[in-house]
């Protein structure tokens, strides 16, 4: 099973939306794929009925407020993160530094931090 792992706050600016579009088109090339939205925030029950509206509640979890622990076990467990955010975030840091693979919006910013063949591909 492929886990696709989010950490951080259902704010608008996060870009949640989009990653959520994005992970149903996932789920068309990898069935067995789940994405897991940890945290909480002003966005959370929206974004959980566009889940349910979308009819892929089956494959995105919603932990919740997590411990720091319990953080770290979702980055280990981690197939990719995600860093949906329009411009840099000290998330992208913080999963690099977890270890696991990262993918992040296409922002200046981010491109100022991943180069490609170096330590990320387009």
């Amino acid at each position: 099973r492929n886990l696709v792992v989010f950490v951080g706050n259902f704010f608008p600016w996060h870009n949640l939306d989009i990653l959520v579009q994005s992970f149903r088109q996932v789920l068309k090339v990898l069935p067995e794929s789940t994405l897991v939205l940890v945290g909480d925030g002003d966005l959370k029950l929206t974004i959980e009925s566009m889940v349910k509206q979308m009819e892929i509640d089956k494959a995105v979890l919603f932990p919740g407020r997590v411990s720091q622990q319990e953080v770290a076990d979702w980055l280990a467990a981690a197939t990719v993160t995600v860093a949906p955010f329009p411009r840099l975030s000290l998330k992208l840091f913080e999963y690099m530094a977890a270890g696991t693979a990262v993918i992040a919006a296409d922002v200046p910013d981010v491109r100022e931090i991943i180069h490609h063949d170096e330590n990320g591909q387009d």
